[in-house]
């Protein structure tokens, strides 16, 4: 008898704690821009599903964690979106972008107005360090950081001459 109350128990707060583990952010919007070569030519991409969630590491140890679907992005043309997501970004194998970031005393989505920000970017099977720039104005919060694709073991998109730069801007909007 006891124990068949304790399995409930055990149960109910496990799916209880899963439940509340993850949150999607209101009003996401993630975005990023691509130069060619020639430079006149911009590559721009977004979507608007961002996952937010605590972890909890051995040891106690606390991350902020945002993961996004890569699947997810859009640049508007459905063929490029095709080779971007299978031949370069490869989602099956990779299917997300996960920025990470170590609690010091509380969590860093409670700075005000501007913050750099130290945390981590796992893409592509590869995890780098990443400087973000973030401001909060009210609820929302802007962050804005550069990659570069070979950091992350991507090939260089390329297509009849005109090759896209190593380094992309990423933008990612959000309301608390």
């Amino acid at each position: 008898m006891n124990l068949k109350k304790n399995l409930k128990l055990f149960l109910f707060l496990s799916l209880f704690f899963n439940f509340l583990k993850a949150a999607e952010l209101k009003n996401a919007e993630v975005s990023f821009t691509a130069v060619g070569s020639p430079s006149f030519l911009r590559i721009t991409g977004e979507a608007s599903k961002l996952d937010y969630v605590v972890a909890t590491e051995k040891g106690g140890e606390k991350f902020d964690v945002f993961e996004f679907p890569l699947k997810e992005l859009s640049t508007g043309i459905d063929l490029r979106d095709e080779h971007m997501k299978q031949k370069y970004l490869d989602v099956k194998e990779y299917p997300t972008a996960r920025l990470k970031f170590r609690q010091q005393d509380k969590s860093i989505l409670s700075f005000e107005d501007k913050k750099t920000l130290e945390g981590t970017l796992s893409l592509h099977g590869q995890t780098k360090a990443v400087l973000i720039e973030a401001q909060k104005k009210g609820k929302r919060i802007q962050a804005h950081y550069e990659i570069k694709l070979s950091d992350f073991g991507i090939k260089i998109p390329e297509w009849a001459g005109i090759t896209v730069a190593d380094k992309v801007n990423v933008e990612t909007s959000f309301e608390l």
